[in-house]
């Protein structure tokens, strides 16, 4: 084979290479827009199921508030601020909004449900969060997963503690959360295909669940009821009698203070005019250097 053989035979390789290169990048492209024709459908079809079926679908709960004829509704207005809670048995993500653009704000480890549920308590309290909403995990016919049990004994032990903290004035709702992983996936691989996705989409997927539950106007959402109520209502008495005590003293503290400074500048003025009267008070005076005029 000769010198010309070889090139047009290296070529031929080439432009097979750039053609099967082509052809990857045509089906990834569809691949995508399918993805996301199918993304608005689907949103398409829950906004119009929840609507359908969920206008009069308003809980009546004692859960947050002890009565049985106060209406429960979510709250979907601008500047509502809202926590969301991608719950997972390994990591949590935690998002937060006030109606758009949510933000991603922390991936907590879920391996101690004490310890996450008092750091999500903690960051609804630095927010200054309205409501909680959780992912619940649904099949794509509307059935619960067998991880929705798992997820509703936490999500009640978190509005316990939460509600022990802050009180009646947060509300928790459940969301459904379908489809809100991989949807994280795939707009991270959208914007880099080389990117890490694991353990790095839990704060993500909590944000698109705050999209969906914002997109519906929260119709739908079914409210997480505490489990002993009473208990959660005496520590969050506790708690607050606690905190007017520490109120009160620091109060007391400050008073002091500043009685203590009175008290001082008081004996310091009594004790300048004796001074003065017995002539033993000399007043020190700076002088003032001149400043060198420059020639």
């Amino acid at each position: 084979m000769g010198e010309g053989d070889e090139r047009m035979s290296w070529l031929h390789s080439k432009a097979r290479a750039y053609f099967f290169l082509i052809v990857f990048l045509i089906s990834c492209s569809d691949a995508f827009l399918n993805f996301a024709v199918m993304k608005r459908r689907y949103v398409k079809h829950i906004s119009q199921q929840t609507h359908r079926s969920a206008t009069t679908q308003v809980t009546r709960s004692p859960a947050l508030n002890g009565t049985n004829n106060v209406t429960l509704i979510p709250r979907t207005e601008l500047g509502i601020r809202t926590v969301g809670v991608d719950y997972g048995t390994a990591r949590t993500g935690v998002a937060v909004t006030t109606g758009y653009s949510p933000r991603p704000l922390a991936i907590l480890d879920s391996t101690n449900t004490t310890e996450l549920s008092r750091n999500i308590v903690s960051i609804v309290k630095t927010e200054k969060a309205d409501q909680v909403i959780v992912g619940m995990p649904f099949l794509m016919n509307g059935t619960e997963t067998e991880q929705a049990q798992v997820v509703r004994e936490f999500s009640s032990f978190l509005a316990t503690n939460l509600y022990s903290e802050v009180g009646p004035k947060v509300s928790m709702w459940y969301w459904d959360e379908r489809c809100s992983s991989k949807e994280a996936e795939a707009r991270k691989l959208s914007s880099n295909p080389n990117a890490d996705t694991i353990g790095t989409l839990d704060a993500d997927a909590a944000c698109i669940i705050l999209e969906h539950f914002y997109y519906a106007k929260g119709v739908g959402a079914e409210i997480v009821e505490i489990q002993n109520l009473d208990d959660a209502k005496k520590l969050f008495a506790l708690q607050k009698r606690k905190k007017s005590e520490e109120r009160i003293a620091f109060e007391e503290r400050r008073a002091s203070g500043l009685n203590a400074r009175k008290e001082a500048m008081a004996r310091a003025v009594e004790l300048e005019s004796q001074m003065k009267r017995e002539g033993t008070l000399t007043i020190k005076t700076k002088k003032k250097k001149r400043k060198k005029r420059k020639r």
